[in-house]
């Protein structure tokens, strides 16, 4: 695999592949779209397929009378996916009970420190300066490394050339090529063979997982993307 390579590096192998010259004093005008169409296409395969290697494990420490609980610095509220307690020393999933209703507050009060244990309900609330985890109802004990936090990893925009790729920087050159040069031209169709190929092997040996929730949108350049590896997907 070629995970963590730079952006400069990255961004010479895709002028190689679309005939461009790799000089940097040549072709600067073509810079700022390569690294565009990098960007786009390596968030196209993050959005697109669950890559085991960038799942984010975060135990924090439940404290008595704590509301709220600081979100994973690698994650966003967006790519939150479980959210486990325990309890006694059982883990047990709450990711399906987010939601903390005034019905709730009913019952168990967190304005009026009303205290109880286990948490059963979560949710993500904006506190005055960032958005936190809220628990309800307000733990009643502390208890070490006890809520878990599990999500996929943020992905960052490439923009200096030592910045680092999270997936496979061959896989995006050769989607990336394919699209520049086109699916109807023979340099097109031989890169989005090696995108396939490439996709397989990396599948293989990660786990990468097509995911099943995703919004077709009808967008044009998703469609062509998805065509170039749907042979992959076909034989999962």
């Amino acid at each position: 695999m070629a995970r963590n390579q730079q952006l400069g590096e990255t961004v010479t192998k895709l002028r190689h592949a679309v005939g461009n010259s790799p000089e940097a004093a040549h072709g600067v005008a073509t810079k700022s779209s390569l690294v565009e169409k990098i960007n786009s296409v390596q968030q196209f395969l993050y959005d697109e397929y669950d890559w085991p290697f960038l799942t984010v494990r975060e135990d924090k420490t439940i404290s008595a009378g704590q509301r709220y609980y600081d979100i994973p610095s690698a994650l966003s509220l967006e790519q939150i996916e479980e959210i486990w307690i325990k309890y006694s020393g059982i883990w047990t999933e709450i990711t399906d009970c987010r939601g903390i209703e005034m019905d709730h507050y009913n019952v168990f009060n967190s304005d009026d420190d009303v205290r109880a244990d286990p948490a059963q309900r979560w949710d993500i609330i904006y506190t005055g300066s960032s958005e936190q985890i809220e628990l309800w109802p307000l733990p009643a004990s502390n208890a070490t490394n006890s809520l878990r936090v599990i999500g996929k990893k943020d992905l960052t925009a490439l923009i200096a050339d030592s910045d680092l790729l999270m997936l496979d920087d061959y896989l995006v050159v050769f989607m990336a090529a394919a699209e520049l040069l086109g699916e109807d031209t023979a340099d097109g169709q031989r890169y989005a063979a090696m995108a396939r190929g490439r996709m397989a092997r990396l599948r293989s040996l990660t786990g990468g997982r097509k995911k099943f929730n995703l919004s077709t949108g009808g967008e044009k350049q998703s469609q062509r993307r998805r065509s170039i590896l749907v042979a992959v997907d076909r034989s999962s």
